[in-house]
């Protein structure tokens, strides 16, 4: 059997090189790039009976993680889109109780548009 060598290396806290590769310019344009795919990829999929949800989605890129030392791309559902206000995301999103003069009316059933372009963006 082989001898076996084992290196005692110090890493340092934090690690400089790897805090420049997660801020460097090619990850902010990486980040950049997925969120922006997964924004046409929810434009794409998302129900168009107005295309206001679809038109409200917005892809940037941000510093966050965890300890915010690291470009994250951020795609945002809902709120004010070219078309208006957007105030139904989560519950087209999550699913919503059903409400009519004040009685349960039935339930919406969660669309998960996010998880099946979470789903896509995994096999690029």
């Amino acid at each position: 059997m082989a001898e076996q060598y084992y290196l005692d290396v110090d890493v340092p806290e934090p690690n400089e090189a790897l805090t420049a590769l997660l801020l460097s310019v090619k990850m902010r344009e990486i980040m950049s790039e997925r969120a922006h795919m997964a924004q046409m990829l929810y434009q794409a999929q998302v129900a168009k009976r107005t295309r206001r949800l679809a038109k409200s989605a917005d892809a940037h890129t941000e510093v966050g993680g965890k300890y915010h030392d690291r470009w994250i791309g951020e795609l945002t559902i809902g709120g004010v889109g070219e078309l208006g206000d957007v105030d139904y995301a989560a519950s087209h999103e999550f699913g919503a109780g059903l409400v009519v003069d004040g009685h349960y009316a039935g339930y919406q059933r969660p669309a998960h548009d996010l998880e099946q372009v979470l789903a896509q963006l995994e096999g690029f």
